[in-house]
């Protein structure tokens, strides 16, 4: 009987990590499916603070549930240096989806800088696999560097 078990074990544990496996070009082609676009970046205050409040659209093209993503607005000024960046994150973005989503980044050291220009990048995408109950992240192999 403890036979058994440990053999119905082994093939469950098979079987879950399969199902996390996630081969390099399926994962290129999610990530390309997600496209962050920026709308609007403007100063607010509320409460008394400088906020940045930064508006995007997160487009999912991908066939698969994002449970969060987590990327980076680079700041740019007229001259394309970076002034400094922003981490956002999005949760729960079901698949074939495009919406409109606002952040407020608190006490911005950024929010008296003239930004001309903005670059996003991914960092992380957490994507659910087709049962919904196992995930698996996709995280940047680059690093943008713009100083």
């Amino acid at each position: 009987m403890k036979k058994c078990m440990l053999i119905i074990l082994g093939l469950v544990t098979a079987v879950t990590a399969m199902a996390q496996d996630l081969s390099p070009y399926k994962a290129y082609q999610i990530k390309q499916n997600v496209k962050v676009e920026i709308l609007e970046i403007k100063r607010v205050e509320k409460y008394g603070w400088d906020n940045l409040e930064v508006k995007y659209r997160l487009t999912n093209e991908s066939n698969y549930d994002l449970q969060k993503v987590d990327f980076l607005v680079h700041l740019l000024d007229e001259n394309d240096k970076e002034i400094g960046s922003i981490e956002l994150f999005a949760f729960k973005v079901p698949k074939s989806s495009s919406k409109k989503y606002k952040s407020v980044d608190i006490l911005s050291p950024y929010v008296n800088a003239e930004i001309a220009n903005q670059l996003v990048e991914t960092k992380q995408l957490d994507v659910l696999m087709d049962n919904q109950e196992s995930m698996v992240s996709i995280k940047s192999s680059q690093d943008l560097n713009l100083k």
